[in-house]
């Protein structure tokens, strides 16, 4: 039987990140070396590195740009506004209904 040789890797990361990364592995039921590991192999093997650039929501930078117009859209008044909606636009005349929805210049 082939024994393997391991060594050891120091990484600098912020406290925050390291506790958030190992209280995700913690959930996962997977150490942290073993989730690197596999990371490291992955990578080796199709010799790519993915690193996503989504923000928090799931966004990425262009989307959260767009979002973010559209917010200030909102704000500064230049965007016509509906009090209720319908599915596909459809204005509802129900009260009850209480989803919101803009158009944009």
């Amino acid at each position: 039987m082939k024994t393997i040789d391991k060594t050891t890797i120091t990484i600098k990361t912020d406290r925050t990140m390291k506790r958030d990364f190992a209280d995700l592995c913690d959930n996962i039921g997977i150490s942290m070396s073993a989730v690197l590991n596999a990371m490291m192999r992955q990578a080796v093997r199709k010799q790519e590195i993915k690193i996503s650039a989504l923000d928090l929501n799931g966004l990425s930078p262009a989307e959260a740009s767009e979002l973010k117009r559209r917010a200030d859209e909102v704000r500064a008044g230049r965007a016509k506004m509906y009090s209720s909606i319908v599915g596909r636009g459809r204005l509802s005349e129900d009260p009850s209904v209480s989803l919101t929805a803009a158009t944009f210049p």
